[in-house]
């Protein structure tokens, strides 16, 4: 059933080369998570002082002085939005990165298994 759905074949050469690729990736990672939660917490930070600011100095209820101060600290809501999706998407490519290198070495074994 399953026989020639995978038809290309690779060394173990070629996987080792894989691997290999993937850890080197894997090692910049911490830093890339660091850099960008750092600039998540930058941008929560810069969004809180304007929104306290604007709220602070708005006028009427309290709903319409929240309304003013999200109107106010738009620009700066969205930076934040922009910083948490980099930071969300370093977190899932390292996952993606661990689970291939997971991945790759299985096929490894496998192919050493089989004697190639």
């Amino acid at each position: 059933m399953w026989e020639g759905v995978c038809a290309v074949s690779v060394t173990p050469e070629e996987v080792r080369n894989q691997i290999t690729e993937f850890l080197l990736q894997l090692r910049k990672a911490p830093a890339a998570h660091y850099k960008a939660e750092l600039k998540r917490e930058g941008a929560q930070l810069a969004f809180q002082r304007a929104y306290d600011g604007a709220f602070l100095t708005a006028e009427g209820n309290i709903e319409e002085r929240k309304a003013l101060a999200r109107s106010a600290a738009y620009a700066l809501q969205w930076e934040l939005s922009l910083a948490e999706a980099e930071f969300n998407w370093i977190k899932l490519k390292t996952r993606q990165l661990e689970q291939s290198v997971m991945a790759s070495q299985s096929l490894l074994r496998s192919i050493q298994a089989e004697g190639a």
